[in-house]
């Protein structure tokens, strides 16, 4: 369990993981509030 929590802990793992909870929240974002990203759509 030791070893398990410390592979979890090294870098790539945790930047995979916030990545890809990054690249979800922006498509969900995107999702309800379309062209909110970009600011010359108005």
């Amino acid at each position: 369990m030791n070893d398990l929590k410390t592979y979890l802990s090294t870098a790539p793992v945790l930047l995979t993981v916030w990545m890809t909870l990054t690249a979800g929240m922006l498509i969900e974002l995107n999702r309800f509030f379309p062209d909110e990203l970009f600011i010359g759509a108005y």
